[in-house]
C-alpha cells in the first residue's frame, strides 16, 4: 500500500523542513472508518479511532527514524505491535493507520492491505510507518 499525505499534512513536513515549525511528538494510531475515502484533504474528523479491545495508540520518538540516503530516499519507523485483549468496540474492523502530531493535526495515513478485526485476548497487529521521496528525476 501507499501512504496519503494530505494537504494539511504536507504544510506540516514544508514546515519542518524548513525550520518554521519545532519538531513535537508524533502518534501512530488505527482507524476503523473514513469518510469519505484517504485523499488530499483528508483530515483527522474523517477517521474514527480504534476503541475498546485494550486498544491503544502509540508515541513514536523521533529519533528513532531511520532515513536511508539513496535513489529514492526512504524513511522508516521500526515494526509497532498493537496487542489486544478481544474485539473493539461494535467489533470494529481495523481498516488502517494513521499519524497524528503533539497537537492532533493529520501527517499522514494508510490503508491496510487487508482489513483486520482482533477477536480475541492476544490478537495483534504490526505497521511499519515508512515513507518515501523522490527526487526531480522521478527515481
Amino acid at each position: 500500500m501507499s501512504i496519503t499525505v494530505p494537504n494539511g499534512g504536507e504544510a506540516i513536513a514544508l514546515d519542518a523542513i524548513t525550520g518554521k515549525t519545532a519538531a513535537t511528538g508524533w502518534t501512530l494510531r488505527l482507524y476503523t472508518a473514513i469518510s469519505p475515502a484517504l485523499s488530499s484533504g483528508t483530515v483527522v474528523a474523517h477517521l474514527t479511532e480504534a476503541a475498546g479491545g485494550g486498544y491503544a495508540a502509540i508515541a513514536l520518538t523521533a529519533a528513532n527514524w531511520v532515513t536511508t540516503p539513496g535513489a529514492p530516499t526512504s524513511t522508516a519507523y521500526a515494526k509497532q505491535t498493537f496487542t489486544f485483549t478481544g474485539t473493539l468496540t461494535a467489533a470494529a474492523t481495523v481498516l488502517g493507520y494513521y499519524v497524528t502530531r503533539a497537537d492532533g493535526s493529520l501527517v499522514f495515513a494508510e490503508a491496510l492491505a487487508a482489513p483486520f478485526q482482533p477477536a480475541n485476548n492476544g490478537d495483534t497487529i504490526d505497521v511499519t510507518p515508512a515513507f518515501t521521496l523522490g527526487s526531480i528525476v522521478n527515481d
